[in-house]
This record gives structure tokens, C-alpha cells and sequence, in this order.
């Protein structure tokens, strides 16, 4: 189970294991007008075989709710699908200059486009392409939607909306410096979060430029971590200019040490250990 929603499909699966996997911090979640931060969560982790956090800081803030056993398995990357060349640039960016910058994810609340509207002003030669499905939640919330409605009246950024998952390695092999540009606050949900989106960048050997987020730091050699406009725009002309921090071979180095087939791997293993009291090997 995926979130602390579903846990009422419990009581309709059969089942052999029930395995919890926390991808964000839901104790700090309010989302789409639900909140996720009342007792199923506890009760989950008090009926799970196997609890699995995809951060430290998620397992930490599980641990504190009573659940020690937790263990992480941070995202992974397809490597293959982002590191082969797509050999043809999607069509419908074709027209747009170099550089480009590109970030690729859901728009919600998480994304800082504050920022992304005062680097797209104050340095209008870059191109900025947002590949994700805008959330209603965005649209509809009086300084997002205005945000959002400036972002799109500038000619150096463009909003192409949802992709689907299959196409989105060729949109982020067209890119020159890929980001992931999120909103600073402890107490967000998002501030625990694992980036999906790490280790796919990483793996096309393209420069990657962050906000300072927990799980990003330790990726400081190959990332440039970055808080503030000012910072941003020497972090953007540096990763233009001089090829970002690290080199490609490094990046795709971290990525490859980071696949889904190794997460699948220790996965399985921790099944298997679960599972060894039963006939045979969870499958």
C-alpha cells in the first residue's frame, strides 16, 4: 500500500504479506482536500508485515510514531530508458532556443513557481519547459492561479502539461540543465520527499540544479544545490556555461548504483525473509 488512504482495501485482499510503502511525509500531508494526518497512518504501520519509507526522513517520522523496524528503499531510475539517446526531439519543443531548463513532475504546491517566474524574468534567455499535469488545487488557489497565469504570458517559459510516463525520457534528453525546483519549509510533506525524478536526470549526464532538500544533499557532487534567485541564476549560467558540478560520467556513475533492478533485488530479498515461514518464496 502506497498511502495511508487505501488502508480500507485491507480488509478486501487476501493476502499473504502486507507491505507499507511511505513515499512522503503524511503526517505532514494535507492534499486535494483530504487530510493524512489523522490515525490511519498509525494504523497501518500497527497492522503491516513490512514498512518501507522512501527517505530517511520518512522513516524517521515513522520510527517516532512507534514503528521501529522501518526500512528505506529510496526511487531508482530506469537507466537504460534515460541514458539511450531518444535520437529525435519530441515535436512539440522543436521550435523552442537553447538553453532550455527543464523540470518534470506533477505542478502542485511543491513546485516554487515564485522562483521559477523571477529566474525566467531576470534571465530571459533561458527557456523554461514544465512537463507534469497542473493540479486543480494550483489552477484554482488565488497566488498560484496568478502565478501561474504570468508564468504563462512569458515567451521563455512554457507549460506543456501531462506526458505520458513513456515519452518523458526523450522530453528530458532535449533538455540542457534539468531541475527540481521546490518550495523551503520543514513542514511540508514534500521537505522528506525522495525525488523520482533524481536519478532519471542524473542518469542523462545533463547538469541538475536543486533547492536544498534533505535527501538531496548527499548528492552534492554531482547536483548543485541551490536556495534563493540570486543563487539560482549563477547555479543556471554555471551549468550552461561550464558543464554544472560533477561531470556527465560521475552523474550517470550515481545513477547506475541507483536502478530500480537493484531496489527490486533488496526488495525481494526482504520478502523472501518475511516470507520464509510459509511454503515457500513470496512471489
Amino acid at each position: 500500500m502506497f498511502g495511508p488512504k487505501h488502508l480500507a482495501l485491507a480488509g478486501y485482499i487476501d493476502y499473504d504479506l502486507l507491505v507499507y510503502h511511505a513515499y512522503d511525509k503524511f503526517s505532514n500531508a494535507s492534499r486535494e482536500g483530504e487530510s493524512f494526518s489523522d490515525n490511519r497512518e498509525k494504523e497501518l504501520l500497527a497492522v503491516a508485515d513490512l514498512v518501507l519509507a522512501s527517505s530517511d526522513p520518512i522513516a524517521d517520522g515513522l520510527r517516532q510514531q512507534g514503528r521501529r523496524d522501518v526500512r528505506v528503499l529510496p526511487n531508482g531510475v530506469d537507466y537504460t530508458a534515460y541514458n539511450t539517446p531518444s535520437g529525435q526531439e519530441p515535436r512539440d519543443i522543436c521550435h523552442i532556443p537553447r538553453p532550455r531548463v527543464g523540470y518534470f513532475g506533477r505542478v502542485n504546491i511543491k513546485v516554487d513557481l515564485a522562483l521559477i517566474d523571477e529566474l525566467a524574468e531576470v534571465e530571459p534567455k533561458f527557456q523554461w519547459i514544465i512537463v507534469g499535469e497542473i493540479y486543480e488545487q494550483v489552477i484554482h488557489s488565488k497566488g498560484y492561479g496568478e502565478l501561474l497565469e504570468r508564468l504563462k504570458s512569458r515567451p521563455n517559459v512554457h507549460l506543456l502539461g501531462y506526458r505520458p510516463h513513456t515519452s518523458i525520457p526523450a522530453y528530458v534528453q532535449a533538455m540542457d540543465v534539468l531541475s527540481m525546483v521546490y518550495r523551503q519549509g520543514e513542514q511540508d510533506w514534500w521537505s522528506a520527499g525522495y525525488p523520482l525524478k533524481m536519478h532519471e536526470y542524473l542518469a542523462t549526464g545533463k547538469p541538475v540544479i536543486s533547492t536544498p532538500l534533505q535527501t538531496v544533499q548527499p548528492f552534492g557532487h554531482v547536483i548543485d544545490i541551490r536556495d534563493g534567485g540570486d543563487e539560482w541564476i549563477a547555479g543556471l549560467r554555471k551549468a550552461v556555461n561550464s558543464g554544472g558540478v560533477g561531470t556527465s560520467d560521475m552523474r550517470r556513475r550515481v545513477a547506475l548504483e541507483n536502478t530500480w533492478d537493484q531496489r527490486i533485488d533488496l526488495l525481494e530479498r526482504w520478502l523472501n525473509e518475511l516470507g520464509a515461514s510459509l511454503e515457500g518464496p513470496v512471489q
